[in-house]
């Protein structure tokens, strides 16, 4: 418990680093929402300045305490779907699917940029992209 609290906190500096302002949009004191994992791969992504600083918002975007006009612009994957934590699946800045949610676990349906260098892409026994345009961890 300790740990996650120290990984809570430091999500929260970091946040508050790059964007101040994002930290009086969000609950505060609800640490689940600073342990989503697409922020660790963001915050994990900053060496390999392979995003812009605008996906934080995109990304947090799902826990604001006011609803807002969703900003899609970096989200948006390979097949043009934008995954919003806490929010759904969107194309063309249309909702197309919703969270599924099992026995408290998140079943991701597509993959957001963010993910891609963690995951790779396999169907019925292949690799579907063998040369991705990033390095795999």
């Amino acid at each position: 418990m300790l740990n996650q609290i120290d990984i809570i906190d430091t999500i929260k500096l970091l946040i508050y680093k790059e964007s101040p302002l994002l930290l009086e949009k969000v609950n505060f004191e609800d640490d689940s929402i600073f342990l989503e994992p697409l922020l660790f791969a963001y915050f994990n992504s900053k060496k390999d300045s392979l995003f812009s600083n605008e996906l934080l918002e995109e990304i947090l975007q799902g826990y604001f305490i006011q609803t807002e006009s969703l900003k899609l612009n970096h989200s948006y994957n390979k097949k043009g779907v934008a995954y919003i934590p806490n929010s759904g699946y969107f194309k063309n800045n249309k909702q197309i699917d919703t969270i599924l949610t099992i026995d408290g676990f998140e079943i991701i349906k597509e993959c957001h940029p963010v993910l891609e260098k963690y995951f790779i892409e396999y169907y019925r026994g292949h690799i579907v992209d063998e040369k991705p345009w990033h390095n795999s961890v």
